[in-house]
């Protein structure tokens, strides 16, 4: 059991927990995620860390089915968490004077912690964070604290830039990309990062499940060869990344017959085991 040491709505359905965890708070690196069951009969749940202070880890998740509303109910202890797991982000092991993140909705979490490491280095961080109506804007607090020039887009009237993230992705000279979001989202500012000849990165975090390996959901064909997003990433170079086949098999992977099929289909690669081992 874990002792809960905050866990508010800061925006509809959408929630920071912050959970004591000294072992995770002293090894976590930005790009790594915790998977959490809130009780000990739920469903694992993959959640992104936001950021780590003393012997606490803070992070964000949106309720979107029973495993994430019981979470939000919780205000004492949850049964586990466990982590951090994936690799770090890939913009860490890179040379960069400039680059822009574009964020979608809760894929902002993600991005925070890369942009406080970038910053201590000295590299100029841009964003252009994207989301229904400005009420869904979360963590403006540390948007302003982090980042060079903000642009933030809704797709109704209520900010002061209105329609897609990708209507204001401009080459300023920028070494990377990285966009954390809707799968479609990404998919389209990879598009448009190859058009402006930028190299871009791409987090799939939103396509995780199990977290841990074992479910299949976020199965991907990158640079040709089957990869898991939680094994392997979260983070990928977005050109290599095969987004038209992901897409497809996200749809099939909505319902028990799609599953199956993909199942049978796919065999021993249907899953990446319990990550530990030689596939």
């Amino acid at each position: 059991m874990y002792r809960i040491i905050k866990n508010r709505e800061i925006a509809k359905n959408v929630f920071e927990l912050v959970v004591e965890n000294e072992l995770i708070a002293s090894h976590f690196k930005p790009g790594q995620f915790v998977v959490v069951m809130p009780d000990e009969t739920s469903e694992k749940i993959p959640l992104t860390i936001y950021k780590t202070e003393g012997s606490c880890v803070s992070m964000i998740y949106q309720v979107v089915g029973k495993t994430t509303y019981d979470l939000s109910k919780k205000n004492d202890y949850i049964f586990s968490i466990l982590g951090p797991l994936g690799k770090p982000s890939i913009i860490l092991n890179m040379e960069a004077k400039k680059v822009l993140f574009v964020a979608g909705g809760v894929g902002i979490a993600p991005v925070i912690p890369q942009a406080v490491e970038l910053k201590k280095r000295g590299v100029i961080c841009d964003l252009i964070y994207g989301m229904k109506t400005i009420d869904n804007c979360i963590l403006k607090d540390d948007i302003d604290k982090y980042f060079d020039d903000v642009i933030i887009v809704t797709e109704d009237n209520t900010a002061d830039h209105i329609g897609l993230v990708t209507d204001y992705v401009d080459d300023l000279c920028y070494d990377f990309i990285i966009t954390i979001g809707p799968v479609i989202m990404m998919k389209k500012v990879v598009e448009l990062a190859e058009e402006l000849k930028v190299p871009s990165i791409v987090s799939m975090n939103p396509i995780m499940i199990d977290g841990t390996g074992m479910c299949g959901a976020c199965r991907l064909f990158y640079d040709g060869i089957i990869h898991y997003a939680c094994i392997d990433g979260p983070e990928f170079i977005g050109a290599k990344v095969d987004f038209d086949s992901l897409i497809k098999r996200m749809d099939m992977y909505k319902t028990i017959e799609g599953r199956k099929y993909l199942e049978e289909i796919e065999g021993d690669t249907h899953h990446g085991g319990c990550g530990n081992c030689e596939q």
